[in-house]
C-alpha cells in the first residue's frame, strides 16, 4: 500500500486545457521515493538531490528541464493536491483498504471507536476512549493507552490566497509487536503508505507523530515530544520529554536526544544532542 490505482487510464489534458501538451496518460498516484510507470507525482527542487528523473511518468516539478513528461509549475505540491482531489471529486481513485482482522485474544474496550478495515494481533489490549482509524494494523502484545488515536488525518495542506487544498491521505499505521502507545498519543497515517511504530517501541503520553514517519524497533519517545513528518527515526533511539524534531530528518541509531531539544538536522548514530537549535554534546 504505497501508490494509489486509478479505474482507468487518465489523460491531464481531458481534465483540464492547461495540460494540452501532455501526451502521456496516468493510472496511479505516487509518492517521489517511489516513482512508477504511468505515475503521476510531484518533485520540489528544495528536496530534490540530483537523482535521475524518469520518462516514464508524470512529474510536476519546479525544476526547469526540457522533458516532455515534465509540466512545470512554481507550486508542484499544490498543483498535485488540485489534480488528486479533482480525481478524488470524478471518482476516478480506487481507495486503498486493508482487510479487517481482530484477533479474538486481544481485549478490546467497548468504549472504542474502531473504523473498519483494521488488524490487531494477539494479546494486544485496547484501553477505554480509543480512537482507531481505517488501515490501522497493531501487532501482537501492545497496549493502547486511553484516549490515543491512531491513524488520525494529517495536518497536509496547501494555501491560495485565502482557498486551502487539503491533500489526501490514503495511507495507514502499522504498529510492529510489543509496542505500547501512551495515553492521547495521535499517530497520523502515511498519505500513501504506513506511517510505521517498530517492535518493542514505548511511546508516552501526549506525542504527536506525523505522517510518513517511521520509527524503529525499540525506540523509547517520552512525554510531549513532536516528531515531524517524513522523520526516520532508527532503532534504540531515546527522545527525552517534549523534544521537537522537524520534518524530513533522521535520527541515527543508539542515540539521544535530551530534553526540550529543538532538532533541525539529521542526527548521527551513537551521538547526545541537546538545546535550541540542538547540537552534539
Amino acid at each position: 500500500m504505497n501508490y494509489i490505482r486509478l479505474k482507468q487510464k487518465i489523460y491531464l489534458s481531458k481534465l483540464d486545457k492547461k495540460y494540452k501538451n501532455c501526451k502521456m496518460y496516468i493510472n496511479k498516484i505516487c509518492a517521489k521515493d517511489n516513482i512508477m510507470a504511468n505515475s503521476l507525482v510531484f518533485i520540489n527542487k528544495k528536496k530534490y538531490l540530483g537523482e535521475k528523473l524518469p520518462n516514464n511518468a508524470v512529474i510536476l516539478t519546479d525544476l526547469r528541464r526540457s522533458k516532455k513528461n515534465l509540466i512545470f509549475s512554481k507550486s508542484p505540491r499544490l498543483e498535485f493536491a488540485k489534480i488528486y482531489n479533482l480525481l478524488l471529486k470524478k471518482k476516478f481513485v480506487i481507495k486503498n483498504k486493508i482487510q479487517n482482522k481482530i484477533s479474538k485474544l486481544s481485549k478490546i474496550s467497548s468504549k472504542n471507536i474502531l473504523e473498519n478495515n483494521i488488524q490487531i494481533g494477539e494479546n494486544s489490549i485496547i484501553e477505554e476512549g480509543v480512537i482507531i482509524k481505517e488501515n490501522t494494523i497493531i501487532g501482537k502484545n501492545c497496549i493502547i493507552r486511553s484516549g490515543a488515536v491512531i491513524g488520525a488525518l494529517s495536518f497536509s495542506f496547501e494555501r491560495k490566497g485565502k482557498k486551502i487544498y487539503h491533500m489526501p491521505i490514503s495511507g495507514g499505521v502499522h504498529i510492529g509487536d510489543n509496542s505500547i502507545i501512551g495515553s492521547n498519543s495521535v499517530i497520523s497515517k502515511g498519505t500513501f503508505g504506513f506511517t510505521t511504530i517498530g517492535n518493542n517501541t514505548m511511546i508516552d503520553t501526549l506525542v504527536q507523530i506525523a505522517h510518513n514517519s517511521q520509527i524503529g524497533n525499540n525506540v523509547t519517545i517520552t512525554g510531549g515530544s513532536n516528531i515531524g513528518g517524513s522523520v526516520k527515526v532508527e532503532d534504540n533511539v531515546l527522545i527525552s520529554p517534549c523534544a521537537n524534531l522537524i520534518n524530513n530528518i533522521i535520527i541515527g541509531k543508539n542515540s539521544h536526544i535530551g530534553i526540550g531539544s529543538v532538532v533541525i538536522k539529521n542526527v548521527k548514530r551513537n551521538t547526545k544532542v541537546f538545546g535550541n537549535p540542538s547540537r552534539e554534546i
